[in-house]
C-alpha cells in the first residue's frame, strides 16, 4: 500500500496537459518542447520514491 502512495505522489505524468495549456496561452512557439523533460522528471522522482521505499522495508524489516 505504501508503495502504491509512494508512485501516485511522485506524480506520474505523461503529458503535461496544463502547461502545455498555459504555454500555448502565453505565445509559445513551441509548447510541446516539456513533454521530454516531464517525461525525465518524473521518472526520476519514481526512482526516488521506489528505492526509498525498499530502504524503509529493508530497514524495518531487521
Amino acid at each position: 500500500m505504501i508503495t502504491f502512495l509512494a508512485l501516485n505522489t511522485s506524480c506520474i505524468t505523461l503529458i503535461p496537459a496544463v502547461v502545455i495549456g498555459v504555454r500555448l496561452k502565453a505565445g509559445s512557439t513551441n509548447p510541446t518542447e516539456i513533454i521530454g523533460t516531464t517525461i525525465v522528471a518524473t521518472g526520476c522522482a519514481m526512482s526516488v520514491a521506489i528505492i526509498v521505499d525498499y530502504i524503509i522495508r529493508h530497514r524495518r524489516r531487521k
